[in-house]
């Protein structure tokens, strides 16, 4: 979804996606001077205000679909709105292309749209369609939101190097090393490349607990290692 920003010192940052405006700011006071700043100017332009839409400061609030916390530093769906909407198409067995522009406007990564002559026509909805929105429904009672920076948790930086006798995985925090011949017999005659990418593999199985909700940056110097880690 694009959009433009505009940052003011003085008065935070201001979003505007179309005809919808966010405003940004680290405390309360600069919130509302940038709010104020941004209703002045669209009044003084002649556009029209939706006061019924219309927030003041807040920690928590929903735009564009989405609920942004900043006090949990959370991105989430609204679970009633999704989750109604999903599963109506459990069963559905033909949509619009309307009715499909408006799920995927929802979801926001996932092209579902088929060229039709005009939007009110239906077409032929797959059984790979009804999976896809099992997936999304039993993906949302588990996992509805994301971190947006948790400033007390530091990346993961691990170094990983690959030779034909072995591999090696090291972060600040613990190192491992496999050896092909005994541990892993059945790719020790592998090419190198698998064998890079291998390495990772079993550093993210070794690490795994430890990493969650972390970000991890991986330093390799094999560009098929890079590419699936990617």
């Amino acid at each position: 979804m694009g959009g433009i920003t505009c940052h003011d010192p003085s008065h935070g940052s201001f979003r505007v996606y179309l005809d919808d405006d966010l405003v940004i700011s680290d405390n309360y006071l600069d919130c509302m001077k940038g709010l104020n700043t941004l209703i002045t100017l669209l009044r003084l332009l002649g556009f029209g205000i939706a006061w019924e839409k219309t927030a003041g400061p807040t920690r928590s609030l929903t735009f564009l679909g989405i609920k942004i916390d900043s006090e949990s530093l959370t991105l989430s769906l609204p679970q009633d709105k999704v989750s109604t909407l999903l599963k109506g198409y459990k069963t559905k067995r033909r949509a619009s292309c309307r009715q499909l522009q408006q799920l995927t406007g929802r979801l926001s990564c996932v092209d579902l749209l088929r060229p039709l002559k005009k939007a009110d026509n239906k077409i032929l909805l797959a059984d790979a369609f009804r999976e896809d929105i099992t997936f999304w429904i039993e993906l949302l009672q588990t996992f509805s939101s994301r971190e947006i920076r948790p400033p007390w948790r530091l990346p993961v930086i691990m170094y990983t190097d690959t030779r034909d006798q072995g591999g090696g995985m090291i972060t600040s925090e613990d190192w491992g090393y496999v050896n092909w011949r005994i541990d892993m017999p059945s790719i020790a005659r592998s090419n190198i490349n698998v064998k890079e990418t291998m390495a990772v593999i079993l550093a993210i199985y070794r690490w795994a607990p430890s990493w969650q909700g972390r970000h991890v940056i991986i330093y390799t110097d094999n560009i098929t290692n890079y590419t699936c880690s990617n």
